[in-house]
């Protein structure tokens, strides 16, 4: 899978710390219906992130993303199409993260199933048009360590998407 980018600590001018990273990977959807984009606001933290999560022991990537889809927004998926990878190193929390980024559409809504820790952070699933998805993405400068990561990562992914789609943002 084509590599999309490399975030780092460096692109919001955190000073890069020594670290021993733990490694994660993820899989992660710009979710489509209709001309509206699904994104999960999380309440608690005042920001937005993209459907999906981590892959685990012996999981292929593709049964992550459709289990994670199916938990965050209980929408199954069709149409399918890979955009590329995202490289996260945040040394401040020791992470190597690598983000598998995929473009879907819905082929059928359900109930969503937040996990308990979802559920504290008052993540909730919010459908956004298209030509106001990036508004939700404004205020990175405001948020916190985490946070910034996930943002930009969830922008480029969108991008990435918006190129495929040939919207104009």
């Amino acid at each position: 899978m084509k590599l999309i980018c490399k975030i780092t600590d460096s692109d919001f001018g955190f000073k890069k710390k020594k670290c021993v990273f733990k490694k994660r990977r993820a899989a992660r959807v710009v979710l489509l219906h209709k001309n509206k984009v699904a994104l999960l606001n999380i309440s608690g933290f005042g920001y937005f992130s993209l459907p999906g999560g981590g892959i685990k022991p012996k999981e292929s990537i593709r049964s992550a993303l459709i289990r994670e889809v199916k938990e965050e927004t209980g929408c199954s998926l069709k149409g399918i199409k890979i955009l590329g990878r995202i490289v996260e190193k945040r040394t401040h929390t020791r992470l190597n993260q690598v983000s598998y980024c995929f473009l879907a559409r819905v082929s059928k809504f359900g109930k969503h199933n937040f996990t308990e820790k979802e559920l504290k952070s008052g993540t909730k699933l919010v459908w956004v048009s298209i030509n106001k998805v990036f508004q939700k993405f404004e205020h990175i400068k405001k948020f916190g360590y985490q946070e910034r990561f996930v943002t930009k990562r969830a922008i480029i992914i969108i991008k990435e998407a918006f190129k495929k789609l040939k919207v104009v943002d």
